[in-house]
């Protein structure tokens, strides 16, 4: 194996770990991965190989298209979702595309932009309130780029309909609190 396909391998491998790269595969790649990591044969699985060195390279598909644009705008949206002024304008200016093509990209699969920032900020919120002890909701609704948690509230309210001081109580001896996340 040369030396490039070597440094591919251990930037795969780096991404795979830090769990970046796995919305980016398909069921059946990854536990074809899975299986080769397992079975320490990842060199001589040459499809899976293959498949991952494209798209370590960019030559899974065309960086400008619509699909890659809205991996690239997910990817920028995950990276920043704390940030409480996280917003289309940034989002375009970093994957230099309009604003207009981005709500275009969003809406092809039945969102807004805002949306799937505010439902991915919730889901994370909602996460962080079931397993973290002695973080307040104020606490967690701010880390998640909420400003105002009476907002935050209604819209946690709104999308899973419980108030998240449910959700906390849950942790803490009250009833537990099954809602499945869309």
């Amino acid at each position: 194996m040369s030396l490039t396909k070597l440094k591919v391998l251990y930037r795969i491998v780096r991404r795979i770990v830090d769990g970046r790269m796995r919305q980016r595969l398909t069921t059946e790649t990854w536990s074809g991965i899975t299986k080769a990591i397992n079975d320490s044969a990842l060199c001589a699985n040459g499809n899976n190989f293959d498949y991952l060195f494209r798209i370590e390279t960019g030559a899974m598909f065309d960086r400008g298209s619509a699909e890659a644009t809205y991996v690239r705008a997910q990817g920028f949206i995950r990276e920043h979702l704390r940030d409480p002024d996280l917003c289309i304008d940034r989002i375009s200016a970093a994957l230099g595309c309009s604003k207009r093509y981005l709500h275009m990209l969003f809406s092809d699969r039945g969102m807004t932009v805002s949306d799937y920032i505010w439902k991915a900020r919730l889901q994370h919120c909602r996460q962080e309130l079931e397993t973290q002890n002695g973080k307040t909701i104020t606490d967690v609704a701010f880390s998640w780029g909420f400003s105002s948690s009476s907002h935050f509230s209604r819209v946690f309210r709104k999308y899973f309909g419980i108030a998240p001081s449910s959700v906390n109580k849950g942790l803490h001896g009250g009833m537990p609190v099954d809602v499945v996340l869309e």
